[in-house]
């Protein structure tokens, strides 16, 4: 929106947070330890970003909340995707994970781009099947990719929904 006191600059209107999201929640091997990187989708893009490591408290875990608060405030200010990726890929610390190649990590900052990069971009349908898919098989396959994807989003995101509460009630019986 411009702002109608100087025409050449734009008021950045931060989105209110809505009280129930939905998302993923990913496990990725950085050299600080498993982190957990929780992706959360509101209007059909990615609108929050959370990390927790596997270790508790200390200076890594501050960083990195700190930085998944201004990831997320960029986000909720419609920032593009791309540029918070641009800005943590490839940072490098003294503890990288090199291997195997396909999940390498130069840092915790890095393993959150790379998250971004493979997830961020679903739609409300694909994160949607991705958690189906993770229930059925119980959690434990790795192969975590994401599905197609589908032009009817609005209209099959509802009935997955659905199809999700309704298996959640049936294993909570």
């Amino acid at each position: 929106m411009t702002n109608p006191k100087d025409p050449k600059t734009v008021d950045i209107i931060k989105e209110a947070r809505p009280t129930i999201l939905g998302g993923l929640d990913i496990r990725v091997q950085t050299g600080c330890g498993n982190m957990y990187i929780k992706l959360n989708w509101c209007h059909g893009r990615l609108f929050e970003v959370f990390t927790a490591l596997g270790k508790s408290g200390g200076c890594a875990s501050c960083y990195s909340e700190g930085m998944t608060r201004l990831i997320t405030s960029s986000l909720r200010c419609r920032m593009p995707l791309d540029d918070c990726i641009k800005q943590l890929r490839g940072l490098r610390c003294p503890n990288p994970v090199p291997f195997p190649k396909e999940h390498a990590t130069t840092s915790c900052p890095d393993a959150i781009a790379n998250t971004m990069i493979k997830y961020g971009k679903l739609s409300v349908r694909q994160v949607i099947e991705l958690i189906l898919k993770a229930n059925d098989d119980g959690g434990s396959s790795d192969d975590s990719t994401p599905p197609e994807s589908d032009d009817e989003e609005a209209r099959n995101a509802q009935d997955a929904i659905k199809k999700l509460a309704e298996k959640r009630e049936e294993d909570d019986l």
